[in-house]
């Protein structure tokens, strides 16, 4: 005796549901307002014909595209931002199967205007602009190249950078760090600590 439908469509529905899922999502490459990834072709379909749907979205945007191949890239997205990306294959009559899952962060944007706002002779004080694309959860690495070298993480646009050596040049590289520690392009500066000098027996600051 011949199925009924409701059986006909039930036997299909376990049949799609074999279809291999794409391999794993690999990063390629990140800017601050795309993503570059690819992933393993499915397996075992001997010869059916089959693409690829990724979809994207964020607490702010959502979007989805097509692919033939197994690579792709996003755009137009927002800097600094955790978006979760799904790909699944699409079979040439429009079913698919669950999809492959990743999380990625855009690069988000650098600081502008970076200031000293003091110096002695084992400190220096600099302050900078948040990004146009600023958010809450942004935080910043201060890298200290010279001698002594130091790295700190702040949550304010200023940082007092202490301990250093009189009269010595230091190179900052800032950056801005998003929720899951990717960074934005550094920005670098120089600025040289004070100078002591022995005068009438004691010492004073010399700034340069």
């Amino acid at each position: 005796m011949l199925p009924n439908a409701s059986e006909k469509i039930q036997l299909k529905n376990v049949y799609l549901s074999a279809y291999p899922k794409p391999g794993d999502i690999v990063v390629i490459s990140v800017t601050n307002v795309s993503i570059s990834l690819a992933w393993g072709r499915p397996a075992d379909l001997n010869g059916t014909q089959y693409n690829f749907s990724i979809t994207y979205s964020s607490s702010d945007t959502s979007g989805n595209k097509t692919a033939v191949s197994n690579f792709t890239t996003i755009t137009d997205l927002l800097p600094g931002t955790n978006y979760t990306i799904a790909v699944a294959t699409i079979i040439v009559n429009g079913s698919g199967n669950d999809p492959v899952v990743k999380n990625v962060f855009t690069i988000p944007n650098a600081v502008t205007n970076i200031i000293l706002v003091n110096r002695n002779t084992t400190s220096i004080t600099l302050r900078w602009d948040r990004q146009s694309d600023y958010k809450a959860e942004y935080r910043y690495k201060v890298e200290t190249i010279g001698d002594p070298s130091s790295n700190s993480t702040v949550s304010n646009e200023s940082t007092t950078v202490v301990d250093l050596n009189p009269g010595t040049k230091y190179t900052f590289r800032l950056l801005t760090l998003a929720g899951d520690e990717t960074a934005s392009d550094p920005v670098t500066i120089s600025f040289t600590t004070g100078k002591e000098t022995a005068q009438y027996g004691f010492w004073i600051d010399v700034l340069l």
